[in-house]
């Protein structure tokens, strides 16, 4: 008997989930009498029915670890990957301002060819006839590439120039406005002065008696009304400054890709919103969001920003701190 009952705790032992509550009720039918089987059920049932929410909740558990898991690798892989785009295109625009460089240095090279290709048609044109010399003339299909190829030059450098007397125009302009606004400004202070000293002289009972005194206090007024006047020139110099400033970023904005330049606007309005400063994440989020672009390009143009100095991204701040130039 005893033999028999350590063969089938054994046999117990290694079942599992209702097959193991079946035999444990046989085992204690055989073991017990029949006045302690009810109360034995009774404990096995609620034995079993704890097991079973045991396992349940352990199921649970295991099912909300695994789907955590899988929601942490899939976050940090998108961080990673928008770290690897934002590092790309760092190096793209560093590399864009490099051939920036050598083009401009090449352009000034080509003028210099252009200027000694000019004087050599002149020479060639106009030879001289006084001291004998002959510079042999080119054949006709070589002196027309070169002329091609250097009216395409001369293209290149009159746009150039054309800019360049653009912003030249403009820095005079600017400069006009100044130097009229500081003429009114400075009318107006006189104006101010000749009134003061006439309502002085005006409230003075003996002008002749009071007229070192009166000096000395014309004096003191002169020295504030030159004071005020610096500071208005000073404040004048200071919007035409902004002013420059904020003509320059809007022909960076203008300059901007097309396809780029609403996502740029939309960067540009939302920043504004928010005084000119937001955390990148959500900045990204809610410019795809209202324009229905993927985050990518709205990287894109983030970053076209940054090169043309309208915006600056702070990579010290933990999210990292977007922040107009406008503002």
């Amino acid at each position: 008997m005893s033999e028999e009952a350590s063969n089938l705790g054994t046999e117990t032992r290694r079942k599992q989930g209702a097959e193991f509550w079946a035999e444990f009720r046989d085992a204690a039918r055989k073991v017990s009498g029949d006045d302690d089987i009810t109360a034995q059920t009774i404990i096995v049932d609620d034995l079993e029915q704890r097991y079973n929410a045991v396992l349940a909740e352990t199921k649970q558990l295991k099912r909300q670890a695994k789907t955590r898991s899988s929601d942490l690798y899939v976050d940090s892989r998108i961080h990673k990957l928008q770290e690897e785009n934002e590092r790309a295109w760092e190096v793209q625009m560093e590399a864009g301002k490099k051939s920036l460089e050598r083009l401009e240095d090449q352009l000034a090279v080509v003028q210099h060819e252009n200027d000694s290709l000019d004087a050599t048609l002149l020479l060639q044109a106009h030879p001289p006839g006084n001291d004998g010399s002959h510079i042999p003339p080119l054949a006709p299909e070589q002196l027309r590439e070169v002329l091609l190829l250097r009216d395409e030059e001369k293209g290149d450098l009159v746009a150039a120039i054309a800019s360049l007397k653009r912003k030249h125009a403009d820095r005079v302009n600017a400069q006009t406005f100044g130097d009229a606004a500081s003429d009114d400004t400075l009318h107006e202070l006189k104006a101010t002065r000749s009134r003061l000293r006439e309502s002085i002289l005006s409230l003075t009972p003996s002008a002749a008696a009071t007229a070192n005194n009166g000096e000395a206090r014309y004096d003191e007024d002169a020295a504030a009304l030159s004071t005020q006047l610096q500071r208005a020139h000073d404040a004048l110099a200071s919007h035409e400054a902004n002013a420059a400033l904020l003509k320059t970023h809007m022909r960076t904005l203008v300059q901007i890709k097309a396809s780029e330049r609403h996502v740029a606007a939309v960067l540009l309005h939302v920043l504004f919103e928010h005084d000119g400063e937001w955390t990148k994440n959500d900045l990204q989020t809610q410019v795809a969001a209202i324009v229905g672009v993927d985050e990518s390009i709205v990287i894109r143009a983030l970053y076209s920003l940054v090169a043309s100095g309208l915006v600056r991204l702070d990579r010290s701040h933990a999210l990292g701190l977007v922040t107009s130039l406008l503002v």
